[in-house]
């Protein structure tokens, strides 16, 4: 998981490397803003390996869930993630938290 310092600018992805072989699980995603509609993106390195719909946030403090079960990490990895929005969000407001499933 990452904290909203993570987020630098509006679209930067937050990068981490991969500990262990994996592959990555669901993305768990909870913004601020309210009726906030969102892309987001799972890159392997520089690779989109996920893309979501474009999903709304009703209230401030929605979280989604996207369950993905793909794309495959070897230890050293980088995973990064964004959020393309369609109006204006508060990344102060904004948590990603990520699950891998081990190999």
């Amino acid at each position: 998981s990452y904290s909203t310092a993570d987020f630098s600018s509006q679209n930067a992805p937050m990068k981490t490397p991969i500990p262990l072989a994996c592959t990555l699980g669901t993305v768990c995603v909870s913004i601020g803003g309210d009726s906030t509609t969102a892309v987001i993106k799972v890159y392997e390195g520089t690779s989109a390996i996920f893309t979501s719909a474009a999903t709304t946030w009703t209230t401030a403090g929605d979280t989604q869930v996207f369950t993905v079960n793909s794309g495959s990490f070897a230890a050293g990895e980088t995973i990064s993630v964004s959020v393309d929005q369609s109006t204006s969000v508060d990344m102060n407001y904004v948590n990603v938290v990520l699950t891998l499933n081990v190999s």
